[in-house]
């Protein structure tokens, strides 16, 4: 895949944990969610995307936004960076805002 123009994208799936980490000396976090997709035979496949909150992010309360929905449904807007290790080039993903619930359907009314 060409990451070299991917900026930001959206994940839909459940919101796994949110675990406390550390960025230096500062509080960060990392939310866990679980999203399902299918493999080349259609069958389900569980995967986990770690998105990083930064220590600003933190002291605001973002990491409490996301831990406040553990285990329902969001759509979580990420912002991605492309690093450079050693021996791999990896995919790094950002938290780039609030949760997103969708609301459940409701029964539309027949006019007349």
């Amino acid at each position: 895949m060409d990451t070299s123009k991917l900026t930001g994208m959206f994940v839909g799936g459940v919101v796994h944990d949110v675990v406390p980490r550390k960025f230096g000396e500062a509080d960060a976090a990392e939310i866990q969610i679980k999203t399902t997709v299918q493999d080349k035979k259609g069958r389900p496949v569980d995967s986990y995307v770690d998105v990083r909150v930064s220590p600003d992010q933190v002291k605001s309360g973002w990491d409490n936004a996301y831990r406040q929905k553990k285990g329902q449904f969001v759509v979580a807007p990420l912002a991605i960076g492309q690093y450079k290790g050693q021996n791999e080039t990896f995919l790094q993903y950002s938290c780039a805002g609030m949760p997103i619930s969708l609301a459940a359907p409701s029964a539309v009314q027949k006019a007349g």
